[in-house]
């Protein structure tokens, strides 16, 4: 089983990503060679599991509640799920929050980004599994 771990699946691009994957009973997943999409979303205020719900039932369709920042459960959910693939969607979208907290906004978009490189790296040295991103 080869899944594709998304993170900020419930914002409004990683929902649309994560339904095309799944159109069709899943076709493209499917073609791609994959099993499973695994949504990985700290749900703050940019994400709504709503956006995703009628897809709670899909065998080919997981959610998990967690930050990406949350490492040891990110490298577990990359092992036990056979992740080959990590999609990054997780942001902070509103433009009102970046104006007035600049420096809040890139350290949180800075330290996401830097963890799905370090996750990357750790895989290809060998000391974590080896997803492709």
């Amino acid at each position: 089983m080869k899944s594709i771990l998304v993170t900020g699946g419930c914002g409004f691009i990683g929902s649309n990503f994560i339904r095309l994957l799944l159109k069709d009973n899943a076709a493209l997943l499917a073609a791609k060679g994959f099993d499973r999409v695994i949504n990985v979303d700290a749900l703050t205020y940019a994400g709504n599991p709503e956006n995703l719900e009628d897809l709670a039932s899909s065998d080919a369709y997981e959610f998990v509640h967690a930050s990406i920042l949350e490492q040891e459960r990110i490298e577990t959910l990359l092992e036990e799920r056979s992740v080959s693939t990590l999609v990054h969607f997780a942001a902070e979208s509103h433009v009102d929050r970046v104006e007035f907290q600049f420096l809040w906004v890139t350290r949180r978009q800075f330290l996401r980004a830097h963890a799905c490189q370090d996750y990357r790296k750790r895989a290809k040295e060998g000391t974590a599994r080896s997803p492709s991103f």
